[in-house]
C-alpha cells in the first residue's frame, strides 16, 4: 500500500509553493521546525498537527485538519515602526494568497478547502499566525 505523508508532502509543501509564487525572490519561505538566519525578509513554515473531523463517509474517504505555523521574520536593525509596518504587510498579505488560493493547485488538482488564519501575534521571532485546512483523503 503506498503511504503519502499529507501534512507534508500536500498541506505544508501547498503552502509553501503558494507562498513561494506569490512572493518570488523578496521573501525567502522554507519549510523548518526552528528559525534560521535568512539576512532578510522570510516566512518559515512548519507543520503543528492535525486531527481527523468526522467519521470516515461510506468509508471511502476521511477528513483530517491540518495546521501549520507561519512565522514572518525581517531582518534585525530596523526601525520599530519600520519592521512592525513590513510584518503586518507581509503577514496579511501571505493570509490572504493562502485563502484565496486554498482550493486548487496550479493545476488544478483538488489540494484542502475550509482554509482559515488566526489574527497572528507577535513574538520574538517574527509575526506568526497558524493556518488551518481540512484534507479529504481516500481509505484504501
Amino acid at each position: 500500500m503506498a503511504y503519502t505523508n499529507v501534512i507534508f508532502d500536500t498541506f505544508t509543501k501547498g503552502i509553501e509553493a503558494i507562498l513561494r509564487d506569490e512572493f518570488k525572490t523578496a521573501v525567502v519561505v522554507y519549510i523548518a521546525e526552528e528559525p534560521t538566519d535568512q539576512g532578510r525578509a522570510s516566512i518559515r513554515i512548519w507543520p503543528t498537527g492535525f486531527e481527523a473531523v468526522d467519521p470516515p463517509f461510506l468509508a471511502v474517504a476521511q477528513e483530517y485538519r491540518y495546521s501549520a505555523e507561519v512565522v514572518i521574520s525581517l531582518p534585525k536593525g530596523q526601525t520599530m515602526r519600520k519592521t512592525t509596518d513590513q510584518r503586518l504587510e507581509v503577514l496579511s498579505r501571505a493570509l490572504r494568497i493562502l485563502n484565496d488560493k486554498k482550493n486548487y493547485s496550479p493545476s488544478s488538482v483538488y489540494k484542502w478547502h475550509d482554509g482559515t488564519g488566526d489574527e497572528g501575534e507577535k513574538d520574538d521571532e517574527g509575526w506568526r499566525f497558524i493556518y488551518s485546512a481540512t484534507v479529504v483523503e481516500p481509505i484504501s
